[in-house]
């Protein structure tokens, strides 16, 4: 279990629980549901007539939130599966009830079980398909509504006849409700058959195994194994999806598992070669979706290879990513399909062409418009053998079917006689019949309009909305990265959890030099977290500073972020610290005991009496700061021998401004003012920024051979950026794949940036912010003017940006080293590092020249540019896409 990260949220609003809705059912509806249930070969669910039995044991509940004034709280739990609900009773005066209530469940349909021709056999009191145990914990208050206190989705399909037995976290319906604590369950089915995991588990995951990227590479000790791989299971799946992306389309299937949603293109799935077109088939992970809309009720136009068009309603969703990806999702009637397409060309004008009127009548009258038994039955069974893909060609259904004619009036009255199946007898036809059918054809478009989205399917397509909505609220607090180790404990699988400690202090410190010196030590203070609960466990001070003047120190930083050593060249003797700003304030306070630590700082080097201390702040910033308790450096009455340099960087809350402006301009899809719309953005003035300060820091250590101590505001936004920079300018080590993934342990996670804020945290927007993402993008820029300097290639930057927000790998989980050791996460997440180092191979640059200079890149805006591969990787821009066909018009 992981708990809630970074929680700062006000007083949830009072509610009062849903009330029970009846759905109407129709069964025709769940025959032509959205959810396609698909069947093995030869299945008999002769046997599986009889509804299985749900167990839903609620144990009991932990650190709840307090509701009442007392600092407690009157919880109960309301359970929901399907359309039944159960309640316990209610628990007085505690945050940690205990029901021990049994409740069982009756259902019908489930995603994971081979019961759908029971669904499509026309029973009336079959229920829809439960793809969701749902409990809700609720505060009883007798004088008010009852107060939410959390609520729990639990995929069906994830529960078999083995006991599922776990604790749960409680989730949030919006981001405005304070939820703490989890909810223990034992979840198990039973049935007159075992009932097993999905089998289209099985069969998802080889076909992910075709396609490239889909199922990535993971190291387990001295074995590469697929990640997800076995580990991801199904919740959800739907046929007849149409995919739009970039002004291109795709019909495939779509699936909701619990680590992304999955579209495979019709022709991946079908095994088929890629005659023409690019394969659409893509993956989304959870974790980077932001938002998710309804889209309007529309139609959906299909034309076949002979000309014919025709059109079916369909519902969408638009999905928006946090890697600048808009995808909409279009959801095709599968039920009004197969008659609305043959309907399609009556709705034209009686001046339409007679081959036009050969096809409506053909193949309509054959399909809808017989009225006998013997017609009836033949509807039936075509309508069941049709696939629902493609339109038959209009002179193939004149040669194989007997037509049935429509008599004059609205209504079929009677069966015809079979007619000539030569132009001329059809043309007779047309003579006699034309006006009658196609009256009755318009009356039946306008019919199935008003009934193109049955109640099942609404249904299916609001549970995948709800479903999706509690996603985004939700995940970042239960990551898909823990499924991974769960499922193979739960199977008795082996699985080793490697690659976690490619960064060792100890080790980098030999390696930088830092143990020949006698002017620096390893100090304690911090072992346990005591001094700054956001600092690794070992930092560097001059040996010269005792304990107590590095406390009083910790005292006078924003958050207690001292001024350490982050890196140090024993040739020059030069080194960098970083820090937070001190606290002046508007008065001016100081701190001899900070003075004493950077003055001996600044004494360590041999080489230069002088030490600059950059602030990443305009001096605008600095001064507003100061007036709220912090501020800068008095380098003119207090720190000896330091030069002050403002970066006039800006701050988090104006590059995420700038960040979604540059996401609206990459999902434009016109080119007109596109550079301006660019500019606009000041994406590029700001990365320009950031790249100049690095390099001025990297002049002065490697031109001056002076010492340099960096901080902005709390020392772990641009401080990180800029150390992190000028690391990678000065020292070659990390300009390789080893080094690299060194440098964003050390600078990133040990020393403390707030990934967990700054990552799409649902409940902290105004903290969200793309610090990591300019890093990278900075990286690449000095990459491309120095492509023979680094020894991994562009594609190893794509992989770690497309990843480290994704929630599939524990390294970027949290704010800190600290809290990340405290979920023990080593243990219960994979490592990305053990994905890339599975597949270091591609990541090579085939071009790395070895050197151990110093590189300076320019920082002029002629030479830094848009990185095309990553913000127009899904625009219509992209080679990728650029080249497609369209299957739909």
């Amino acid at each position: 279990h992981i708990g809630a990260i970074g929680l700062d949220m006000k007083n949830s609003s009072k509610r009062k629980p849903a009330p029970h809705r009846e759905e109407t059912e129709d069964p025709s509806d769940i025959k032509s549901g959205l959810l396609a249930f698909s069947k093995r070969s030869g299945s008999n669910a002769s046997t599986l007539t009889v509804n299985a039995a749900l167990f839903s044991p609620v144990i009991e509940c932990r650190n709840l939130q307090p509701k009442d004034s007392n600092g407690k709280a009157d919880p109960y739990c309301v359970v929901t599966v399907g359309n039944h609900e159960e309640k316990t009773r209610v628990e007085t005066n505690t945050l940690n009830p205990r029901w021990l209530q049994a409740m069982k469940f009756e259902v019908t349909h489930l995603p994971h079980v081979d019961r759908d021709q029971v669904a499509i056999s026309g029973n009336k009191n079959s229920p829809y398909i439960v793809h969701y145990v749902q409990l809700d914990i609720w505060d009883k208050d007798r004088l008010n509504y009852d107060d939410f206190m959390g609520r729990v989705m639990i995929p069906l399909a994830f529960v078999t006849s083995k006991p599922l037995n776990a604790w749960f976290t409680l989730g949030r319906i919006n981001t405005k409700d304070i939820i703490s604590g989890d909810i223990h369950l034992e979840l198990s089915i039973s049935d007159v058959q075992p009932i097993e995991d999905w089998y289209l588990n099985q069969e998802l995951y080889n076909i992910c195994k075709r396609i490239p990227q889909f199922e990535l590479p993971f190291l387990s000790e001295n074995d590469i194994i697929d990640f997800p791989g076995e580990a991801e299971q199904i919740e959800m799946m739907f046929n007849n999806v149409v995919i739009e992306i970039a002004r291109q389309r795709g019909i495939g299937q779509l699936f909701l598992t619990n680590y992304r949603l999955i579209f495979i293109w019709q022709a991946v799935a079908a095994s088929q070669k890629l005659s023409e077109g690019t394969d659409l088939s893509m993956f989304i992970p959870i974790n980077i979706i932001t938002s998710v809309e309804k889209g309007g009720d529309e139609k959906v136009y299909e034309r076949s290879l002979s000309g014919n068009v025709a059109h079916t309603e369909a519902k969408s969703l638009y999905i928006r990513c946090s890697d600048f990806r808009a995808v909409r999702f279009s959801f095709l009637s599968s039920k009004s399909k197969k008659k609305r397409k043959h309907l399609a060309v009556s709705n034209m004008s009686k001046s339409g062409s007679s081959s036009s009127i050969y096809y409506d009548i053909s193949e309509n009258d054959d399909l809808k418009y017989g009225c006998g038994e013997e017609s009836r039955a033949e509807s039936n069974d075509e309508e069941s053998n049709d696939d629902g893909d493609k339109i038959d060609d209009p002179q193939a259904a004149i040669d194989q079917s007997d037509d049935s004619r429509p008599n004059k009036g609205n209504a079929p009255m009677a069966a015809p006689t079979k007619q000539s199946r030569t132009v001329a007898g059809f043309m007779d036809i047309i003579r006699n019949r034309a006006n009658d059918a196609l009256a009755y054809a318009n009356a039946k478009v306008n019919e199935f309009t008003s009934k193109t989205f049955s109640n099942a399917q609404h249904y299916y397509f609001s549970v995948l909305y709800d479903r999706l909505c509690y996603h985004i609220t939700n995940s970042i607090f239960t990551p898909p990265a823990l499924s991974f180790s769960v499922f193979h404990d739960l199977n008795e699988k082996k699985l080793t959890l490697s690659h976690w400690n490619c960064y060792d202090a100890m080790k980098e410190i030999e390696r930088q030099g830092l143990l020949l010196s006698n002017k620096w030590w390893l100090n304690a203070l911090n072992y346990n977290y005591s001094l700054c609960d956001t600092y690794p466990s070992h930092i560097y001070v001059p040996i010269t500073v005792e304990d107590a003047v590095i406390k009083r120190c910790a005292q006078f930083r924003s958050r207690g972020r001292i001024p350490c050593l982050c890196w140090y060249d024993a040739d020059r003797g030069s080194f960098i610290m970083r820090s937070a700003q001190p606290s002046v304030g508007p008065m001016g306070k100081f701190s001899v005991d900070d003075e004493l630590l950077v003055n001996e700082a600044r004494l360590c080097n041999a080489n230069s009496n002088e030490m600059v201390i950059f602030d990443a702040r305009s001096a605008m910033a600095a001064s507003g700061n100061k007036l709220k308790g912090k501020g800068t450096e008095d380098i003119t009455n207090r720190y000896i021998g330091c030069r002050l340099i403002y970066l006039n960087i800006a701050n988090i809350h104006a590059m995420r401004e700038s960040f979604d402006k540059l996401t609206l301009a990459c999902e434009s899809t016109t080119d007109k003012k596109w550079l301006s719309q660019l500019e606009s953005t000041q994406w590029l003035q700001y990365l320009k920024s950031i790249l100049k300060g690095a390099t001025t820091i990297t002049q002065r250590i490697s031109q001056r051979n002076i010492c340099v101590l960096v901080h902005c505001s709390d020392g772990w936004d641009r401080t990180a950026q800029l150390t992190s920079l000028s690391q990678l300018m000065l020292d070659s080590f990390y300009r390789t794949v080893d080094g690299f993934i060194v440098l964003i342990e050390k600078e990133w996670l040990s020393f403390g940036h707030k990934f967990g804020d700054r990552i799409n945290n649902p409940l902290l927007p105004s903290q969200r912010s793309p610090v990591f993402l300019q890093f990278l993008d900075c990286t690449w820029q000095i990459q491309q003017q120095f492509p023979r300097a680094f020894e991994f290639n562009s594609s190893f930057l794509l992989r770690i940006v497309d990843y480290f927000g994704s929630g599939w790998f524990g390294n970027f989980m949290f704010n800190c080293e600290r809290e990340r050791k405290e979920a023990n996460l080593q243990e219960n997440t994979p490592s990305l590092w053990a994905h890339i180092m599975a597949d270091k191979s591609n990541f090579i640059n085939l071009n790395y020249l070895r050197t151990t200079e110093v590189i300076l890149p320019c920082c002029s805006l002629k030479r830094i540019h848009l990185w095309d591969d990553y913000y127009l990787r899904y625009s219509e821009a992209s080679p990728s896409l650029r080249n497609s066909t369209d299957i739909y018009d």
